[in-house]
């Protein structure tokens, strides 16, 4: 039987390859490619299965904790980025009753998400520019996305705007003294952007928006360090706003 290492291994060989610097953001458009939606869709089952299962990944627990130490009940939840929706199976089943709505800004990911989620609101729309009225939701939650957003100040500003109290900015790629450092690299076979972020950068973007850093934690393995030169890592800050 595979140890859950060697899955997360062969997880991320599926996921992501062929990594290298670039100056420019490049590749952006990557994520709209219908292909991305339904191989991600494939790649997840075998994780929503042990999450069903009772064995859930450690970034989906450290999700709903982050979710749960709200002490909201019931909170009502953006996720910003929720590709093909499966975090609100995540939340629902880790989490308790949550209001949930989803956005991303591919039409074959929002396709996918109110395929296999009917009950769940899913709307297409952009990251730094989200179409609802400020303190909109209990919280913000970008999921796994603020990595592949090129201006991801604005998406960070709007985040916080949308929110009443709480961000959550999950699975972060950080580095702790290299600049925040652009990529390119294939995602499911397509070539897509990425960006590893600068940790002092970032959380000083945090204090622009008016949050507040409650709680870092670490999560899966995301080591670049042949290509950065430095140790990265996956981290999730929980923000309160000021």
């Amino acid at each position: 039987m595979k140890s859950i290492l060697q899955r997360l291994r062969q997880l991320i060989r599926a996921t992501s390859a062929d990594y290298a610097l670039t100056e420019e953001p490049t590749a952006t458009e990557g994520w709209r490619d219908r292909t991305i939606a339904l191989r991600q869709r494939a790649a997840y089952e075998e994780l929503l299965r042990d999450l069903r299962n009772g064995t859930p990944r450690l970034d989906l627990v450290i999700a709903a904790n982050a979710i749960r130490e709200s002490g909201i009940a019931g909170p009502s939840i953006v996720e910003i980025g929720c590709g093909t929706g499966y975090y609100s199976e995540v939340f629902s089943t880790l989490a308790g009753p949550v209001s949930y709505v989803g956005i991303d800004y591919s039409a074959a990911m929002v396709a996918g998400a109110r395929k296999d989620y009917p009950r769940e609101r899913f709307v297409m729309a952009d990251a730094t520019s989200l179409p609802f009225r400020d303190r909109s939701f209990d919280i913000g939650f970008s999921g796994n996305s603020l990595m592949h957003i090129p201006d991801y100040t604005g998406a960070i500003m709007e985040t916080a705007r949308i929110a009443r109290r709480w961000c959550v900015f999950h699975s972060v790629p950080v580095v702790d003294r290299r600049p925040t450092t652009r990529m390119r690299k294939k995602a499911y076979g397509v070539d897509v952007f990425e960006q590893t972020f600068n940790t002092g950068e970032l959380e000083s973007l945090f204090h622009k928006a008016s949050l507040r850093v409650r709680n870092v934690r670490e999560g899966i393995a995301y080591d670049l360090s042949a290509l950065l030169g430095e140790h990265s890592r996956l981290v999730t800050f929980t923000c309160e706003k000021n």
